[in-house]
C-alpha cells in the first residue's frame, strides 16, 4: 500500500520531468530515488558504423543540465580512470567529416556522430595487447550495451552544476580583481618595463 501511495504521489512529478519542466538535477532526486531506471546511453547506426546519443538519454541529460559535448564527455572521464583527459575519448572530428554526406542523407548532423577510433584507446604504457580491430569491436560492444541508472546520471548532473557554479564564482572574483587599485610601489616597478616594451614595439 505504501509503495502504491508513493507512486500516486510522484506520478505528476514524473510526468513533469519527462516533459522537461524541471531544469535542475535536484528537482527529480525524489523520483530517481524511488524509481531508478537504467537508461540506454548510445544508439548505434550500422550504416555509418558509429553512434549518436540515444534520444531518451539526450532529452533527460539536457533536462538535468548536461548538454552538448558534456553529455558524453563525463562518461569518458570515468572510463579513463576518472581523469580529465578521458573527456576526449570521442573527439574524432576528422572521422566525422568523412561521414558527413552519408549522415546528412540519413538525417543526422555531422556534430552528432560518435565514432570509435581504436587508436584512441591505447596508452602504450604496457601494451597494446590487442589489435585495432579487437579494440574497436570491444568498445563498440561496450557502447551498444552501456546502460546507466537515472540516479547515476542525476548525481553527475549535480556535480556538473556545482562545478559550473564554482567556475562562475571564480570568474566573478577574477573580474573584481581587475579593478583593484594598483599600489604606487607596483606602478613604480612596472613603469620601466612598460617603457621598454613600447620602445621595442617601435623598433619592430
Amino acid at each position: 500500500p505504501l509503495v502504491k501511495v508513493m507512486a500516486l504521489m510522484l506520478a505528476p512529478k514524473y510526468k513533469q520531468v519527462e516533459q522537461g519542466r524541471f531544469a535542475s538535477a535536484g528537482s527529480c532526486s525524489i523520483f530517481v530515488k524511488y524509481f531508478p531506471q537504467p537508461m540506454k546511453i548510445f544508439k548505434y547506426i550500422a550504416e555509418l558504423d558509429c553512434f549518436v546519443l540515444d534520444p531518451a538519454y539526450k532529452r533527460k541529460a539536457k533536462t538535468l543540465g548536461i548538454d552538448g559535448w558534456e553529455a558524453f564527455a563525463w562518461i569518458g572521464r570515468f572510463l579513463d580512470g576518472d581523469n580529465d583527459m578521458g573527456e576526449h575519448w570521442l573527439d574524432n572530428w576528422n572521422h566525422r567529416a568523412r561521414s558527413r554526406k552519408r549522415a546528412e542523407a540519413m538525417g543526422y548532423d555531422e556534430g552528432e556522430l560518435l565514432i570509435v577510433v581504436p587508436q584512441r584507446f591505447v596508452d602504450g604504457r604496457d601494451g597494446p595487447l590487442h589489435t585495432d580491430a579487437e579494440r574497436k569491436r570491444f568498445w563498440t560492444d561496450l557502447m551498444k550495451s552501456l546502460d546507466l541508472s537515472e540516479g547515476t546520471i542525476a548525481a553527475e548532473a549535480k556535480r556538473h552544476q556545482r562545478k559550473q557554479r564554482r567556475s562562475a564564482k571564480h570568474e566573478k572574483e577574477w573580474a573584481k580583481r581587475k579593478h583593484i587599485p594598483i599600489s604606487p610601489t607596483v606602478l613604480a616597478i612596472s613603469e620601466p618595463f612598460r617603457k621598454l616594451r613600447e620602445k621595442n614595439a617601435t623598433i619592430k
